[in-house]
């Protein structure tokens, strides 16, 4: 079954008067003999009918006045009828910030700020205390509260820009099962109910903070339809599953 996904990496916006793009954190997802799907990271999949899913492939590939042209003159339709019908789409999307146009507004930075305290907060724990499964449990919190209260956007930006790559050195190489080995723990019995995303984000906050060069992957399963979030170091997937991560299609990395 031969599957699509286009993102804002691998489609950039077209050099055109009114360019339409998916927002960074949002893909569409096209599977021959299947419904088409737009995934949005702040936790919503959104069903989209198959001409809905072409006029907005159209769209982010040749801009919005091309699309309505190219869509009536393919199906032998009023273009008018196929612009109205094509902004109302659009114009849809654009309120659930999943598309990215001229005419959108910029985003609040509160949200990204806020969450960024967080991180910030947990990096100075992290200079108070070297236990693995302290910062474990720390990082497992903060990470739920920031989720809850900014969304997946805000905060994976914000811990993205506090814990950068730098260069690990010697006594920090080997962290990586230490880090496994205490987020897997604190994790199953944290009394919150963390899922993947706290997993793989507390991961990567105290992979980078001991200088590893860690990822974030989001992938997708489509029948049933669900998402997956996993942290990887190198090569090693650490904090989840060894094999859980290979049943769902990749989609996002955010390193």
């Amino acid at each position: 079954m031969a599957t699509e996904i286009i993102t804002q990496e691998t489609n950039p916006p077209p050099n055109a008067p009114d360019p339409v793009r998916l927002s960074p954190h949002a893909a569409l997802i096209l599977v021959d003999d299947g419904s088409p799907v737009l995934l949005d990271m702040n936790g919503d999949f959104y069903g989209i009918s198959d001409i809905g899913a072409l006029m907005l492939k159209h769209s982010l590939s040749q801009g919005q006045q091309a699309a309505a042209s190219a869509i009536a003159a393919r199906f032998g339709v009023d273009v008018g009828r196929v612009a109205a019908d094509l902004e109302a789409l659009l114009s849809d999307l654009e309120t659930r910030g999943v598309i990215l146009r001229q005419t959108a507004p910029k985003p609040r930075r509160f949200a990204t700020l806020a969450a960024g305290m967080m991180a910030s907060l947990l990096k100075t724990a992290f200079r108070v205390t070297r236990r693995p499964r302290s910062r474990a449990a720390l990082a497992l919190l903060l990470s739920r509260i920031s989720f809850a209260l900014f969304g997946w956007n805000a905060t994976v930006d914000a811990w993205r820009a506090r814990f950068p790559e730098r260069e690990p050195s010697p006594s920090e190489a080997a962290i990586d099962p230490a880090i496994d080995e205490s987020v897997r723990e604190m994790a199953a019995s944290n009394w919150l109910g963390v899922d993947c995303k706290e997993r793989a984000l507390s991961c990567f906050a105290m992979a980078r903070a001991e200088g590893r060069p860690a990822a974030l992957n989001i992938g997708i399963a489509l029948y049933p339809l669900g998402g997956h979030c996993w942290c990887t170091t190198g090569d090693a997937v650490i904090g989840d599953d060894q094999n859980r991560y290979r049943t769902f299609i990749p989609v996002f990395q955010f390193s």
